[in-house]
């Protein structure tokens, strides 16, 4: 295996990806979402279910309802990635539930470092109303887990700061 990218590249990108809530108004074009879902299910995911299922929201009235049962949704979000699990009776237990976490986990950073290389901004929301968006955004067989807003970047924001390495070893 070659890799293209030195782990500088990697480094220098992962740490200056920051959640970003002010966007502008501006369209976003769906195609870059595609690649960056593709890049969301190469992720690794528990027992290799691959469990993952994605909605893009562009519909700016559907978005404002859904601001209504999602305080932590951006005001100004213009696109929004509803994330679910696909549900089967034999997935309604604890082991399968705490794996589709760390699923929704991988699949998130691998999507929002490639939103922002492609010149986006995103923040994950966990935030809302299960019972309303779970109404609201219904797919039959499917559960509501996370939704990312993302679009353009208006005020990029500064990184916070971060304790030694060391504070974190233990």
């Amino acid at each position: 295996m070659e890799n293209k990218m030195s782990f500088a590249q990697f480094r220098e990108i992962a740490l200056k990806r920051r959640t970003v809530r002010d966007f502008k108004k501006d369209k976003v074009c769906f195609s870059d979402i595609l690649e960056c879902i593709e890049l969301g299910i190469w992720a690794p995911t528990g027992s290799n279910l691959q469990r993952l299922r994605f909605s893009v929201v562009t519909d700016g009235d559907l978005i404002e309802k859904i601001k209504l049962y999602s305080p932590g949704l951006p005001k100004t979000t213009p696109a929004v990635l509803a994330i679910y699990s696909y549900e089967e009776e034999e997935y309604k237990n604890k082991f399968y539930e705490e794996i589709i976490n760390c699923d929704i986990g991988l699949a998130l950073q691998n999507i929002c470092l490639g939103l922002y290389l492609k010149g986006y901004g995103s923040c994950i929301v966990k935030s809302f109303n299960q019972s309303m968006l779970d109404k609201l955004l219904h797919k039959e067989n499917h559960k509501l887990r996370i939704l990312l807003a993302w679009g353009r970047i208006e005020k990029f924001p500064l990184p916070p700061e971060r304790k030694e390495i060391k504070t974190y070893l233990i």
